[in-house]
């Protein structure tokens, strides 16, 4: 069931609820300039595949994320937005940890074909500091591109044991400015060999790690960024055969 209000006016919902949840099999929706603030859990509950965000505002979040992604879902696509004071996360595709593939299995390799870009993420705060403006989970192929994170109390982005991994042209400005072990790009036990790229980016105003490899984080591939007045570029803790250059 899709509800449609009129053109004028602000409309209030239960603070206790989330914004709007997609059930799985709603497919093909798009929230196109619409702004949603203040809740105590997650904003948007997604479970559908082909969804787009754009032209949108998520803010005031104290649950989990702005969008929260528990399950698996393909070709999202979240572009041209703005995410601010949330809590915890903006963007959550944790898919309850599950690990999506089997990496002696190529039939199980199957793109995500989700795209995070040219979005504005800021003043996102600090309930953990192992917490990121965007997490990912045991995903493939997701692109996060021509972002702008400000101003945020840890990191930026995390991804765990994902593959094919694309973080490229972002700015990271003033990022970890209450934390100090992590990075404002977090790689964790990404033992995959297949490359995830961390390429073309910006770091400045950092005052600890830009990029932080850990927990044994292999095969990462990591090039032509630029930092500035960063406490540390780059941290690898374990791991091997990762490519470094530019």
């Amino acid at each position: 069931t899709l509800y449609i209000y009129g053109a004028k006016g602000d409309y209030a919902i239960d603070g206790g609820v989330e914004f709007a949840t997609l059930e799985k099999g709603a497919d093909y929706i798009s929230f196109v300039g619409l702004d949603f603030s203040s809740t105590s859990t997650s904003g948007i509950m997604l479970y559908a595949d082909h969804f787009t965000f754009d032209l949108g505002k998520i803010g005031n979040v104290s649950g989990k994320a702005a969008i929260d992604i528990p399950d698996h879902v393909k070709n999202l696509t979240i572009k041209n937005s703005e995410f601010y004071n949330c809590v915890d996360t903006c963007i959550y595709l944790n898919y309850n940890g599950t690990i999506l593939y089997d990496l002696a299995d190529p039939s199980t390799h199957i793109n995500s074909n989700n795209i995070i870009t040219n979005n504005y993420f800021h003043d996102f705060t600090l309930p953990d500091y192992f917490s990121s403006a965007i997490e990912i989970t045991g995903d493939i192929g997701t692109e996060i591109t021509h972002n702008y994170f400000y101003q945020g109390g840890h990191g930026a982005i995390r991804y765990n044991c994902c593959i094919d991994i694309v973080i490229e042209y972002n700015v990271f400005d003033e990022i970890m400015t209450k934390t100090q072990d992590y990075g404002a790009v977090y790689v964790w036990n990404a033992v995959t060999y297949r490359d995830n790229a961390i390429r073309y980016n910006i770091f400045k105003n950092i005052p600890v790690y830009g990029i932080y490899l850990d927990n044994n984080s292999c095969d990462q591939v990591v090039n032509g960024n630029v930092f500035y007045n960063c406490g540390f570029a780059i941290v690898q803790n374990g791991g091997r055969e990762n490519k470094i250059y530019d």
